[in-house]
């Protein structure tokens, strides 16, 4: 994980043009740097590699073809009983371990 890389693509990608420059860099920032944080902090279960394993085969099953390809959606557990999920621009889906609290089934799952 390299935060100045990812920052400094984000950076590269077109944006709309109505989005102020600040607001361009913010968000690169963010995406970059909250990434890198939430990986360093132990945000991420490392080592629960069935269950990542898991969740990935689960989002490959209803993945389009053309993200498929790319490989580039990755799902991670996250150490938090809160019922959320969330997404960042590099493919990146982190599922919070709260999540499994209320979900019954793989279509569940999928769902979210």
């Amino acid at each position: 994980m390299n935060a100045k890389e990812d920052y400094k693509k984000l950076l590269q990608e077109p944006f709309d043009k109505r989005i102020k420059p600040r607001d361009r860099y913010r968000y690169a920032e963010a995406m970059a740097y909250g990434k890198q944080y939430l990986f360093q902090s132990g945000g991420i279960y490392f080592g629960m590699n069935e269950l990542e394993e898991y969740l990935n085969r689960v989002i490959q099953k209803i993945l389009p073809d053309t993200f498929k390809l790319k490989n580039k959606v990755h799902v991670y557990p996250v150490r938090s009983a809160t019922y959320n999920a969330f997404a960042i621009n590099d493919g990146s889906l982190f599922l919070n371990i709260g999540l499994f609290a209320d979900v019954i089934n793989e279509a569940g799952l999928a769902v979210i």
